[in-house]
């Protein structure tokens, strides 16, 4: 396992890291002090590194004599050892080991509090002066064992992905934020191509989403029922493994992108920075399995990848859009509902975050389409002025809803029942689809907003979808709108790699994207999408 990470291996990872515009990785107090290398690359690349100090993560660890000498050698040699490195930029003493206080009712006193709080900021300050130490991930709140406090120090956020008392909707992450998230996720389904390595000479009966196979192959505790509930909640129900994978894909892409793009709308400017950053969990993977990783084993990159790379571009624009039920209930507020409450009407929350250090003068583009009629059928712009290293609230209003229909009849003209007919002054077959430009007319960034929960949302029998390949550019458009488009090749060859620039992508009529598949050498190409969740062959 660890003797067999090479140095190539380390630096694609870490290129991945720097690809998926993310600036910092964080070396988890349950794994190791990593080789000379892996340091040596992130400095090289630019990558900070909030380091942990290891075999202290999760428990209640002794304070004896014999084990505080054996303790304090270990941590002086290491921070001696990595101290010239310049991309160490945090030491922090430990890995949810004051949460467990708490979380897991254990005795209220933790004795290997003597390093965290006194052993080792004290070397780090004597060996690598100048560098932070911070207590614990997490830590912070009015007691020392407090960990939730999301006004002081850091948190981790996982209301998100537990099951029972406390366990949040992931359409809940803008309300769960925090100074610093150093750890949050949700797990998927890696590649189809990963799991049938790990499917290679299995009974048949092993091919489908609650095997035991499958169930070998996954990380998370408790996972059946924290899966059903999750993908019940917002897709439709399947016992095919291939749809089922795409499925869970999409859920953590969805969830993810989510929560960073709301995020980074918290960094509001001078006096009201409310969230300073984000670190989730987790990058990679040491075995092929179901997890929280964005690139798995293999080196294949899930969908969030994309997503999340895109959200950590200098700029972007998001969407929020809020539905009003007749009552009080304990569902999303972006659900729309079907069953025993009645939807009111719905509005949209729509800003931008500049990244950059100086203003960005852009035209606001934000294009509404009926999935009912099959038009766009309100356009409208506006020009905006980004306000530099924040984020800038450009629209809060009332969805617009599509114009009403025409009562319905049937062969013999006669009117149908209000329940038979297809209701277009209702905003739950409203996408949102909105786009900052430049003055030259240059998509800045873009994001579309679409009703949920997306069970609920009518497979598209033919969209319309045109893909074309020059070289290494891949162009895709559609008829009608596509939800989630993943591209893949349909065979790798022996040492093949393609590097996509994009993927996972919301693609609507009249907005084209074009995208690089670095290495994609004529390569024939799949496609899956919400409602193709199986990969179609080009």
């Amino acid at each position: 396992m660890l003797t067999t990470i090479t140095p190539d291996r380390y630096r694609k990872m870490l290129e991945a890291v720097v690809d998926g515009n993310q600036n910092m990785v964080r070396v988890w107090g349950g794994g190791v002090y990593e080789p000379g290398v892996f340091y040596d690359i992130c400095d090289e690349l630019g990558i900070m590194i909030w380091h942990d100090f290891q075999g202290f993560a999760c428990g209640v660890y002794p304070a004896h004599d014999s084990y505080v000498n054996q303790v304090k050698k270990e941590a002086e040699v290491n921070v001696e050892n990595l101290r010239h490195h310049p991309s160490i930029i945090l030491w922090c003493g430990n890995n949810e080991d004051y949460q467990q206080i708490v979380q897991w009712n254990l005795k209220p006193e933790l004795p290997a509090r003597i390093f965290y709080e006194h052993i080792f900021p004290e070397i780090v300050s004597r060996c690598s002066p100048g560098i932070p130490y911070w207590p614990g991930s997490p830590f912070g709140g009015k007691e020392w064992w407090e960990t939730e406090d999301v006004t002081v120090g850091d948190i981790h956020e996982w209301h998100v992905w537990p099951i029972g008392k406390g366990g949040e909707y992931y359409q809940n992450y803008d309300l769960l934020s925090g100074r610093f998230v150093s750890e949050f996720g949700l797990p998927s389904v890696p590649s189809m191509k990963t799991v049938e390595h790990w499917l290679y000479g299995a009974d048949e009966s092993q091919r489908h989403p609650q095997s035991k196979s499958m169930a070998q192959h996954c990380r998370a505790g408790s996972f059946e029922r924290r899966f059903a509930n999750y993908m019940n909640e917002n897709f439709r129900m399947t016992g095919d493994l291939e749809t089922y994978a795409y499925s869970t894909q999409l859920m953590q892409a969805e969830g993810l992108g989510h929560a960073y793009r709301s995020w980074r709308r918290e960094w509001r400017g001078p006096g009201r920075q409310y969230n300073a950053g984000a670190l989730v969990w987790q990058l990679g993977d040491c075995w092929p399995v179901t997890s929280w990783s964005l690139i798995d084993y293999f080196m294949r990159k899930k969908p969030a990848y994309y997503v999340i790379a895109r959200e950590l571009r200098p700029i972007v624009v998001g969407i929020l859009r809020k539905v009003e039920k007749d009552r009080s209930n304990d569902r999303p507020r972006q659900f729309y509902e079907f069953g025993a409450f009645r939807n009111k009407s719905a509005s949209i929350e729509i800003w931008a975050s500049n990244f950059t250090l100086k203003s960005v003068p852009a035209r606001l583009e934000v294009s509404y389409y009926d999935l009912g009629s099959g038009t766009f059928f309100h356009i409208e712009t506006r020009d905006v002025d980004l306000l530099p290293n924040q984020s800038t609230e450009l629209i809060a209003q009332p969805l617009v809803s599509p114009p009403k229909s025409p009562p319905s009849t049937d062969a013999d003209g006669r009117l149908l029942p209000r329940v038979q007919r297809v209701e277009l002054d209702r905003t739950h077959t409203v996408v949102v689809h909105a786009k900052l430009l430049s003055s030259s007319g240059e998509v800045i960034a873009r994001t579309t907003n679409w009703p949920e929960p997306l069970k609920h949302i009518d497979p598209v029998v033919n969209p319309g979808l045109h893909v074309t390949v020059e070289g290494e550019l891949v162009t895709v458009s559609v008829v009608r709108p596509i939800k989630g488009l993943f591209l893949d090749t349909f065979e790798e060859q022996e040492g093949q790699e393609v590097k996509w620039s994009d993927n996972s992508i919301d693609v609507l009529p009249g907005d084209p994207q074009t995208f690089r598949a670095q290495g994609l050498n004529g390569a024939r190409l799949t496609t899956a999408y919400l409602g193709q969740e199986k990969a179609h062959a080009l």
